[in-house]
């Protein structure tokens, strides 16, 4: 008998071959997972990788009672590859985290019990007090930059946009099935700001927002040039979100 699932977290990734198996390792000895069973489903979205990503995800199957793996070609992007794996996946919960196993899984539960006591959107807060970040001395620049550029980037959103969160790009959210349909369907931008679409949808559809602390374990950073390189085209993108938000696009 094929049970209906109650939870699917999707994981999307491009070129995480190293990082995708030891990830399903790790989700697989939580106490959920098996508390769940047939209920928890796992959507690993291969976003056009040019590794073995999706080999490698596959060959973790018999780790879960449920477990599929997508292979997009050629690459989408991360807010697309999301929606992809929202369209395939089944539950009446529905969560993404990051695929480079940076994200500690264990939080995947507390985000569950966020949405079943009524919260229609959960997003991952790095900058609240309680969040953990476990980083390699060589990293700490990387995380300094980051931080800098990421907290630039949301006093914008919060002096120009209605929201008020602290952090909207963490890759690790969950919501109600029907809040991830309806707002996935409004990204119209993608790229590195599909997640401020997405929770601009939400607000203009007054949904209950929380946001909870994360903790993080940076293994191999990228490095600082690429984060200096995405931010460059960071406010190109930026402005045609905050032009599509004024147009009432993201509340249709």
């Amino acid at each position: 008998m094929t049970h209906q699932p109650h939870l699917s977290l999707i994981i999307p990734g491009l070129n995480e071959e190293q990082n995708i198996g030891p990830m399903l390792d790790d989700l697989a000895r939580q106490p959920f997972v098996s508390r769940l069973g047939p209920r928890f489903e796992v959507v690993v979205v291969d976003d056009g990788s040019t590794d073995g990503m999706a080999e490698a995800a596959r060959a973790k199957g018999s780790l879960f009672e449920q477990l599929r793996v997508l292979r997009l070609s050629p690459n989408v992007g991360k807010g697309y590859a999301i929606r992809r794996g929202i369209e395939e996946s089944t539950g009446a919960v529905v969560g993404f985290v990051d695929g480079d196993n940076t994200f500690a899984l264990a939080e995947v539960e507390r985000f569950y019990e966020a949405i079943q006591v009524g919260h229609d959107v959960v997003i991952g807060d790095r900058r609240l007090k309680d969040s953990l970040f476990r980083v390699p001395a060589s990293a700490i620049p990387y995380i300094h930059f980051r931080a800098f550029v990421g907290e630039r980037f949301n006093f914008l959103v919060r002096n120009l946009t209605p929201l008020r969160v602290l952090d909207t790009q963490c890759g690790f959210k969950m919501f109600s099935r029907r809040a991830a349909q309806h707002c996935f369907s409004r990204i119209l931008v993608g790229g590195f700001v599909f997640d401020l679409e997405v929770l601009l949808a939400a607000h203009a559809a007054d949904y209950r927002i929380a946001s909870l602390p994360v903790r993080l374990s940076y293994k191999n950073p990228e490095p600082t040039s690429e984060v200096f390189s995405m931010s460059l085209g960071v406010g190109r993108t930026f402005v045609r979100v905050l032009l599509n938000h004024r147009a009432g696009k993201y509340g249709t």
